[in-house]
């Protein structure tokens, strides 16, 4: 099993969604996932969407990787109940035994990051998260995460 199917494995076991992401045209090596979520925010029922992206370039010195999540709802009651949006991008280097993690978070409605290793990368899967207040958890917030994966898109 590799790296991203051991992610979406752990994120479906936990009850999170794993969305596949998809290579977008001629050429560029982006992987974007795109979610709708619904939760109840002032007693009312709330349903925004957000999306993430990630894409890498490599050449024989270095890889970087360019990551982001953004909330894309235009109702005012989700950039209301908008607690963070975050970013974390999960990479391995190449013949590396451990883990290494850059991430970006803010207040939202976006935030992005970038990384640039001086070695190749066996994997980088990117898990991109939105914290909404919610009444269902109060006070603790309501998350939602998806992945992508800008490596595998581009192994196809």
């Amino acid at each position: 099993m590799g790296f991203a199917e051991k992610v979406a494995a752990t994120a479906l076991a936990t009850g999170l969604p794993f969305i596949a992401s998809g290579a977008v045209p001629a050429g560029a090596e982006t992987a974007r996932a795109q979610q709708d979520v619904s939760f109840t925010f002032g007693g009312k029922p709330v349903t925004c969407t957000f999306s993430g992206w990630s894409e890498w370039d490599a050449d024989d010195i270095a890889v970087q990787v360019d990551f982001g999540t953004d909330l894309l709802t235009g109702d005012r009651r989700c950039a209301r109940a908008l607690e963070s949006v975050s970013a974390t991008l999960t990479y391995r280097r190449a013949g590396a035994t451990e883990d290494e993690y850059s991430a970006a978070r803010g207040p939202g409605p976006s935030t992005s990051g970038e990384l640039i290793v001086r070695d190749q990368l066996d994997r980088a899967v990117v898990t991109h998260s939105v914290l909404f207040r919610c009444d269902e958890h109060a006070p603790s917030p309501c998350a939602f995460h998806l992945f992508t994966d800008p490596i595998a898109v581009n192994s196809k």
